[in-house]
């Protein structure tokens, strides 16, 4: 931008010709005014790749709640989480190595990122294989995006498929588990802070992914979930599949599969 101006400076209103305006470059940008606004121009820069990696790292919402001390006290909040995790992660780490199994991940991470986007979720946890993502359960509209976010991140996956078997020589699977219901919500940490939710729906939602396996199924979603499910307009076809007894929880859960017609729902084991 310096440049410009200043053959702008010499050419238009000095009158020179463009070499001889190029070579009063150096008069122009290296004088105390240019060195005052190049200066000013690296702090905003600075300033701005500082807030924008919080940003990143945090999302709008939480970005600005936490930087106004809303966290602070632990408080209470409705919340839909879907817990997604990678279909046989095992076998492709020891078929990978742990070099090529990483950016593979990564690979997989970055396909996420747009399904999130256009669904309004927010990115909870990354672990390992695994990710979180979590809306507002108050927004009836959140139920069908939390689905609309899978399926599309499905798509988005098989969509790469050639690029995958290409670099890894594997199609990445993801199942996932959905459920709702009211959380704690707290900044917690010392030295290092995150913004943590606790409680039993994301217990639940943990140990409900752990049983697409058992029945074959891409996405499954507790009796909570689907009742405010029910609520919306969607294209999605679910059906009760069993009553089961989740590791740690004192009572059984009502389990559902959620399909959509067009995909084919069977899951590598």
């Amino acid at each position: 931008m310096s440049i410009s101006l200043g053959l702008f400076h010499y050419s238009i209103e000095k009158g020179l010709g463009f070499i001889d305006s190029v070579k009063q470059i150096n008069d122009f940008i290296f004088n105390p005014i240019g060195l005052y606004f190049f200066i000013i121009g690296l702090f905003i820069k600075y300033t701005l790749d500082v807030f924008l990696g919080a940003l990143k790292r945090t999302g709008l919402s939480l970005f600005f709640n936490s930087l106004f001390g809303k966290y602070k006290k632990p408080f209470e909040e409705n919340r839909i989480f879907i817990f997604l995790d990678l279909v046989s992660s095992t076998n492709y780490s020891e078929k990978l190595g742990h070099e090529n199994y990483s950016a593979f991940l990564q690979e997989c991470f970055l396909t996420i990122s747009s399904s999130i986007v256009n669904n309004r979720g927010i990115i909870y946890q990354f672990v390992g294989d695994e990710v979180v993502i979590t809306w507002k359960g108050n927004k009836k509209e959140n139920y069908k995006r939390a689905i609309n976010f899978y399926f599309q991140f499905i798509d988005d996956l098989n969509k790469k498929e050639k690029l995958f078997l290409k670099k890894y020589g594997i199609h990445p699977e993801f199942t996932a588990s959905l459920n709702s219901g009211n959380v704690m919500v707290a900044e917690v940490g010392d030295i290092k802070t995150e913004i943590a939710y606790h409680g039993s729906v994301l217990n639940t939602a943990s140990r409900l992914q752990k049983q697409c396996k058992k029945y074959g199924a891409r996405l499954l979603a507790t009796e909570a979930f689907v009742s405010n499910l029910r609520k919306t307009q969607h294209d999605y076809t679910y059906e009760f599949l069993d009553l089961v007894h989740l590791s740690g929880k004192v009572n059984s859960e009502k389990i559902f599969h959620i399909k959509r017609e067009d995909l084919n729902d069977t899951i590598s084991n």
